[in-house]
């Protein structure tokens, strides 16, 4: 019988060390890395002294490629898929890839929802950006994103990157092809009773499961607030639990659990959110959270988890980082 788990202390305090692991090795990380995982500590403590990394992140990550991208736009000229890209041994990565290849405007919108949704989020989009956003937004509302993401191929090969998109088109306004997105992906794979219409292979299951985890975290703004629809993937998620921890990477899982605490739904799924739960802990490995490179491989797992983990998730917007002497310029 698993260990009763979800409301644990040990799991706060498990969040706890994940988030104090990265902090006391700051120097080992990329920015990018350090963006991305302190961004998600933010969201769960609300602590002002992970601002000023964010806002180092953005102001080197991001700004710029909101410029260039509109130079692209207006141009029409989209950056070419780097042919490594081709090679790896990834078979979902390969997938899209080659979707990217052939349409690489999807890979470039893909990037470009993902920067405008995070300076939005932190306040610049309103400020310092004002009038590239609003030139951008003009921009991308004469595109023809139906027949870029309404098709059988890309929501197969492209996943989480299509939903994200999707969800922050609709987010800015811009067009709302979301709900017809979702129910595609519906048809295309989920039985009425909650089940697969077909046993797929495994690169094709992951994709699945990080379609319906990232429709559910880009409606929540990346772990801004709670959601409270896509009963039809909780069912899922909670009818193929079993099946879903003996083939699919912790990664993955770990947005699993987290999706249905986002859902509000540990309730619902506390037998199978408890399994989850004792297989994650079992397998973060997190007496290794000294070890550097543990910390830069795994780090987005461990930002997962952190938040899966935290008793309470007492979910922040932000952090408004317009006011920043970097941004004056």
């Amino acid at each position: 019988m698993p260990t009763d788990l979800i409301n644990s202390p040990a799991l706060e305090v498990a969040s706890e060390k994940i988030r104090n692991g990265y902090e006391k090795n700051l120097h080992c990380l990329s920015l990018d890395k350090l963006g991305h995982f302190f961004e998600r500590a933010y969201k769960i403590t609300g602590d002002k002294k992970y601002e000023v990394i964010i806002a180092f992140y953005i102001y080197t990550s991001k700004i710029k490629k909101i410029r260039a991208a509109i130079r692209i736009l207006k141009a029409k000229k989209f950056p070419k898929i780097n042919a490594a890209d081709l090679k790896t041994k990834n078979l979902r990565k390969l997938h899209r890839f080659e979707l990217y290849k052939k349409n690489p405007r999807i890979k470039f919108f893909n990037e470009l929802a993902i920067h405008m949704f995070f300076l939005k989020s932190f306040g610049l989009a309103e400020t310092v950006l004002k009038d590239d956003f609003a030139e951008l937004i003009a921009l991308l509302k004469k595109e023809d994103f139906k027949k870029l993401y309404l098709n059988e191929a890309c929501l197969k090969a492209d996943s989480s990157f299509s939903f994200n998109t999707l969800s922050i088109l609709k987010r800015f306004k811009i067009i709302n092809l979301l709900d017809k997105a979702e129910l595609m992906l519906k048809k295309m794979y989920i039985t009425g009773d909650s089940t697969l219409i077909r046993t797929l292979p495994n690169h094709e299951l992951s994709s699945l499961i990080y379609s319906m985890t990232h429709i559910i975290i880009a409606e929540s703004g990346f772990y801004d607030s709670f959601v409270l629809n896509h009963a039809w993937i909780i069912n899922f998620l909670k009818k193929n639990m079993a099946l879903l921890i003996s083939n699919l990477t912790n990664d993955i899982l770990a947005e699993v659990g987290l999706c249905i605490r986002l859902c509000k739904k540990e309730s619902y799924c506390r037998k199978e959110l408890n399994m989850l739960l004792n297989y994650l802990w079992e397998k973060s490995e997190l007496e290794k959270l000294d070890n550097p490179n543990f910390l830069i491989e795994n780090e987005h797992p461990n930002s997962i988890l952190m938040i899966l983990f935290s008793k309470k998730l007492n979910l922040k917007s932000g952090p408004d980082i317009s006011h920043y002497k970097l941004f004056d310029n």
